[in-house]
């Protein structure tokens, strides 16, 4: 999957783009962005992402020396969850053919998957790609952890991407699955939640545990392995500009409310995990509350920017199925944790 550099501005945000990224002074949130950019691992970008992640923990590491810290979701409070194997029971159910099974094809491609808008997700038009690296190069430029050298390189020009572009071949099944697990990470991670019938909450795990479990799925599908926890990182955050992905959030909500299970949306936030060090350091507190403000301010402005989005497509998508808004929507009128 060839990657683009977009989403919605509220969520580029949270991520680590605007608010975060380039007005925190020592962001480590440029380090998860680095890695995901290492998401596509058919695309040139993967390298770019890789070596940018780099100088962005390079500089971090500098700015702190011995001290270790991470930026994490915040941690849910505890609450009965399912088992690891009732999670993957209960996915099995509710895709008894796979993630890419003729059923889930007859939903969300009811013509055929290359006469679908989704078939995009996996095979952009030249314009597409070049929009995208634009997107990119732009994105880069203002990275305080880019190379002195790099800062006047010009964008690619659409001659540029159409030496380079080569569509791949379609791979239906392969593609479906992996269109299914990336729109699953949206449902069940990025903070959201499904909720059984008795209550408790199906927890697949974190960002990453979460990415893993559904890469793990299909691997067990296919009986190879495939995939891991890096193809499913943050979801569809990469391709929400190639594709409306409302059928496939549809059809996910569907079975879930076949199974009588629901779901509840969560504003993402973002969170410092600040590991104790060994003596007291003026400057590194300094830092940390700094960091602490910016990512405050970057959630702030993100929930302002999302009251001027369209409402997202998932949460479109549950509307459509279950006849109502789900549970923490709009997020600036509603406090997450109340039940």
């Amino acid at each position: 999957m060839r990657l683009p550099v977009s989403g919605p501005k509220w969520q580029r945000r949270l991520v680590g783009f605007d608010a975060v990224l380039q007005r925190a002074s020592l962001t480590v949130a440029a380090w998860d962005m680095g890695r995901g950019l290492m998401a596509s691992r058919e695309t040139s970008w993967h390298s770019e992402g890789a070596n940018l992640g780099t100088i962005a923990a390079t500089a971090i590491c500098k700015g702190f020396r011995k001290v270790e810290m991470r930026i994490g979701m915040g941690e849910k409070e505890p609450r009965q969850r399912y088992s690891d194997a009732e999670c993957q029971t209960l996915l099995a159910s509710l895709f008894p053919a796979g993630f890419a099974g003729k059923d889930v094809l007859e939903e969300i491609a009811p013509d055929g998957w290359p006469a679908s808008a989704l078939y995009f997700v996996f095979h952009p038009t030249l314009e597409q790609v070049h929009w995208e690296q634009v997107q990119l190069h732009r994105r880069f430029q203002n990275w305080p952890w880019l190379p002195k050298h790099r800062l006047d390189e010009p964008e690619p020009t659409l001659e540029d991407v159409r030496a380079d572009y080569q569509d791949s071949p379609v791979d239906t099944t392969r593609e479906v699955g992996v269109l299914v697990a990336t729109c699953l990470w949206d449902v069940f991670s990025n903070e959201n939640e499904v909720v059984g019938r008795d209550g408790r909450l199906v927890d697949i795990g974190s960002w990453r545990g979460a990415a893993g479990f559904l890469a793990d799925q299909l691997n067990r599908e296919s009986g190879e392995r495939q995939y891991d926890y890096m193809d499913f990182y943050m979801g569809s955050f990469w391709v929400t500009e190639r594709a409306d992905l409302a059928p496939v959030y549809e059809m996910i909500f569907r079975r879930l409310k076949d199974d009588l299970l629901d779901w509840r949306y969560c504003f993402p936030e973002l969170h410092l995990i600040e590991f104790p060090a060994d003596r007291p350091d003026g400057r590194r507190s300094y830092e940390l509350e700094k960091l602490r403000a910016d990512l405050e301010q970057g959630r702030r402005e993100a929930l302002e920017d999302l009251k001027l989005e369209p409402v997202p497509a998932i949460v479109l998508a549950y509307r459509h199925v279950f006849g109502v808004f789900p549970h923490g929507w709009p997020p600036w009128e509603f406090n997450e944790r109340d039940d």
